[in-house]
């Protein structure tokens, strides 16, 4: 995971996106788009490429679904959130996220990002979501890692 996300092990993204494919298609619900949590433009232009965006290609390709990288947009830029405590991760990461284009009403998205810790940052990516009426998302994540 930290090749894929910090040393530009991209290939790696393919197999786990496979795999997150399969755990996603056995949830209960179905989903009719993928977008991922994205990296604000500085990190992006710094690292490189975007692994959550990596991966929800990856997870799309495999579920026959589009995957829509423009939807959704870090509106500023974030401490990296290693390091940080639970609140100081919220306090982070809120109102980090903005809808560019809201989607049709009746869309229920399947959000995808690498890690998770205390949640923070994916709950402010569907809140940014949510806020355009949409009817359902759910979050996949690859790792849950245990805060410090």
């Amino acid at each position: 995971m930290l090749g894929f996300k910090y040393r530009d092990q991209r290939w790696s993204g393919r197999r786990v996106g496979a795999f997150m494919a399969r755990q996603a298609a056995q949830l209960p619900q179905r989903f009719d788009t993928v977008i991922p949590v994205p990296l604000h433009r500085e990190r992006l232009i710094a690292r490189g490429y975007d692994q959550a965006g990596w991966l929800a290609r990856a997870v799309a390709r495999r579920l026959g679904l589009p995957c829509l990288l423009d939807r959704l947009e870090r509106t500023r830029a974030t401490l990296p959130q290693a390091g940080l405590g639970k609140n100081e991760r919220h306090d982070n990461a809120a109102g980090a996220f903005a809808a560019r284009r809201p989607l049709p009403v009746r869309t229920r998205v399947l959000l995808v990002d690498d890690v998770v810790t205390t949640g923070a940052t994916i709950q402010a990516a569907a809140a940014a979501l949510a806020a355009t009426g949409i009817e359902g998302i759910c979050g996949l994540v690859l790792l849950k890692v245990a805060p410090h």
